[in-house]
Parts: C-alpha cells; structure tokens; sequence
C-alpha cells in the first residue's frame, strides 16, 4: 500500500527571521516531518526551486509582487 503525501513549502531565511533563528526554523520542519512521519506518510519539503519548475511560476511572480 503506497503511503499518503504530504507536502510543505520551506526557503530558510539566512540569520533567520520572525523571531526565531535559522536553526530554529530547520528544527521546525524537521519536528513536522518526524510528526508525519509518525503517523504513516510520507512527507515533501518543496523549496524555490521545486516552485520555479510550474509552468505558471512567473506569471504568479509578477502577480504576487504587484499585490505588495
């Protein structure tokens, strides 16, 4: 039986930011991984990157940083 996915989206922050440390923020992903994991799914941390490849990835760009 294959193992339900469940993904997060997660660029670390250089120094950190929101009142928590770069290390901090790494510890939370891996602290949501381990939770999921727990329960039977797999998990995926999706980054800059995994987003670039989406056909649409610019044209959501510009929208986003138009709306600011």
């Amino acid at each position: 039986m294959q193992k339900p996915v469940m993904s997060t989206f997660f660029t670390p922050v250089i120094g950190g930011c929101c009142g928590m440390s770069e290390q901090g923020h790494l510890n939370l992903v891996k602290a949501w991984e381990d939770a999921w994991q727990s329960w039977g799914w797999e998990t995926r941390v999706l980054t800059e990157e995994d987003a670039r490849k989406h056909p649409r990835f610019d044209e959501m760009e510009r929208a986003l940083s138009q709306s600011d």
